[in-house]
């Protein structure tokens, strides 16, 4: 039941609000808005810096007229820094326009330090917001939206994803104000000097625009699919590390290796598409800048020869006719980078904005503590059309242990993550304390709830680290009691450093027996009232079974708890045992009315398992 549910999700079931490209660039630039004295700061250097950048050329150009090639006309600069410097002629008007020159290029230096020290600045610190709404959001997100989303592709979006969204400050906004300053800037005073011959320079130009509007949605597209693939390709290698031990038992090395490879070469054709598409757009905006110089030196060619033009204002103009290409080149690259900034944008705020998570009402209670009694009225599940749980209906008094029995994928793990809020029911009410959990506070109600999981979790770190996860404020004498009582105390005192031991990421460095005992400490020493075993005792031996349960049913004297487990001798001391098949109660009673029935039929899945476990040797 639950590997149907879980085969029917893809990822286009994500229940993200639609961003088109307006919203997505007010989303965007409302980042800005946080970060405007650095934003606008970084605007005025960008000012200055293009200033400076176009004056070269045009001291450049009184070079040549008033020293180089003299026309004989008095000295009447574009760009004035000071009166006086009209007073000087030859050499000596050569030596002080020279040091503007070289005025002018420290100018532009001190100021490109600035600017991009503070486009830094603006980038990482706007990352860094979106890398904590990413996390945050993250860590609000139900169940269903982990086992929809692959963990490679949540991995490649909160980190190359949410980069590339830095190269939509760096590039479409900041580089598009500066190409309209530098082109602006430059028309003004090359129609200054002759509009006539601007007007002809700038024919072939324009073509480029019809160019870049017909190429953008190829590229669009071919950025997206890129992006997507990248995220599958993700995925596979995650999935072939965190499942390795499946895939050399079941022999896949060779389908994984084919998986992996035909989605390598489906990345390699889309991403070469794309190079070529982009590598044919940028000879011809060469080809169009060429045909602009050649048109300029024809007319000057002219021009000249009635002394209508000085050579100055000729070098001048071509100087310029790169300047205004530029920006006419770079919008058509910033449409291609900004395609691929909205591409990653969007799919780091699927994430954010995902809306398959457990809701809290603002009137929610907070509890400290709970009493423990449990009720499941009528409760079922549907997912997409699929029943996984029907009509459920069973008590729980505080104090009481009742055991969940029956084959896999009876719906035994998906019934017990309703009552922490990991899964909603799609009808019917589950109560604790006579309260409906939807009225408690998602942090109130799962911290009166401890867990032992049959996947074991644990994090990079210390033992000791690893057990205050429940309780920070635990003293020593308490983490050592608990870990007697999870009979994991032996053990971890044979390690180099005890409690100071680093276990390595998810506590490879111990057997599948110790690390599950240490998740059974841990709930030991949270002591909550309500407990969950969910298989807990499935990865130890028989004999290792038999200590730990004693703890846990010594623990589990005055609290309520759920047991799951496939194996008869965990469940025999259950006050009620409880037996489903296909999402709903088969059976229900105690240990004596339900004993026969529980030997025949969890023997029959005990066999299967062992089975299973066999082949995963």
């Amino acid at each position: 039941m639950y590997e149907k549910m879980m085969s029917s999700q893809t990822l286009e079931n994500i229940k993200s609000r639609k961003l088109d490209d307006k919203k997505l660039n007010a989303k965007l630039l409302s980042y800005l808005r946080e970060q405007l004295p650095i934003f606008v700061l970084m605007l005025i250097t960008t000012v200055f810096r293009d200033l400076f950048n176009i004056t070269t050329p045009l001291i450049t150009r009184d070079i040549i007229d008033y020293v180089i090639i003299p026309s004989g006309k008095p000295y009447d600069p574009i760009v004035r820094f000071a009166d006086f410097i009209s007073k000087f002629t030859g050499i000596s008007l050569l030596a002080v326009l020279c040091i503007m020159i070289i005025l002018v290029t420290v100018l532009w230096g001190i100021i490109m330090v600035i600017h991009r020290w503070l486009l830094m600045l603006l980038i990482q610190r706007i990352l860094y917001r979106i890398r904590e709404e990413f996390y945050s959001a993250l860590l609000l997100k139900s169940r269903v939206f982990f086992e929809k989303m692959p963990i490679g592709q949540i991995i490649a979006r909160a980190t190359n994803d949410v980069n590339q969204i830095g190269v939509y400050y760096a590039e479409p906004v900041r580089e598009s104000v500066r190409a309209t300053l530098t082109f602006t800037m430059t028309i003004l005073i090359m129609v200054s000097l002759d509009w006539q011959l601007t007007l002809i320079s700038l024919m072939p130009l324009t073509t480029l625009s019809i160019v870049t509007m017909k190429c953008l949605p190829k590229i669009k597209d071919l950025r997206k699919k890129s992006r997507n693939l990248f995220g599958n390709l993700s995925s596979i290698i995650s999935e072939a590390v965190i499942g390795h031990k499946f895939v050399k038992a079941y022999a896949l090395e060779e389908n994984f290796k084919r998986w992996f490879l035909d989605t390598n070469k489906l990345l390699l054709r889309t991403v070469l598409n794309r190079v070529n598409l982009m590598s044919l757009y940028s000879p011809y905006t060469r080809l169009m800048s060429g045909i602009g110089v050649a048109l300029v030196i024809l007319v000057f060619g002219m021009k000249w020869t009635t002394g209508e033009m000085d050579v100055g204002t000729f070098v001048l103009f071509i100087s310029y006719l790169g300047y205004v290409a530029w920006p006419i080149r770079k919008w058509g690259q910033l449409a291609s980078t900004y395609q691929d900034s909205m591409v990653a944008a969007r799919r780091v705020f699927e994430v954010i904005e995902d809306e398959t998570y457990v809701k809290e009402k603002p009137e929610a209670l907070e509890t400290t503590k709970i009493k423990g009694d449990i009720s499941f009225k009528d409760v079922s599940l549907n997912y997409n059309g699929v029943n996984i749980l029907s009509h459920v209906n069973f008590d729980v008094s505080a104090g009481e242990t009742v055991a969940l029995v029956g084959p896999s994928g009876s719906g035994k793990t998906i019934l017990v993550s309703m009552i922490p809020r990991f899964l909603e029911p799609t009808s019917g009410t589950i109560l604790i304390d006579g309260i409906d959990i939807r009225k408690y506070k998602l942090k109130s109600l799962r911290s009166n709830i401890g867990w032992v999981m049959q996947d074991v979790i644990l994090f990079p770190g210390t033992v000791k680290e690893n057990l205050l996860i429940a309780k920070p404020d635990a003293t020593m004498e308490e983490i050592v009691e608990a870990c007697k009582k999870a009979r994991a105390h032996d053990f971890i005192m044979k390690l180099p450093k005890g409690y100071n031991t680093f276990i390595g990421e998810g506590g490879y460095k111990l057997s599948s027996g110790q690390r599950q005992r240490l998740t059974i400490a841990r709930v030991i020493l949270a002591d909550p009232p309500i407990l969950i075993l969910d298989d807990s005792t499935s990865y130890v031996d028989v004999r290792t079974e038999r200590e730990i349960l004693e703890s846990l049913w010594e623990l589990a004297r005055d609290r309520t708890t759920i047991l799951i487990s496939h194996r008869l001798s965990s469940v025999l001391k259950a006050d009620k045992i409880i037996f489903m098949e296909k999402g709903r109660i088969t059976k229900m009673g105690d240990r004596d009315s339900l004993l026969e029935y529980l030997k025949s039929r969890m023997e029959i899945e005990s066999f299967r398992r062992t089975l299973v476990k066999l082949g995963e040797a």
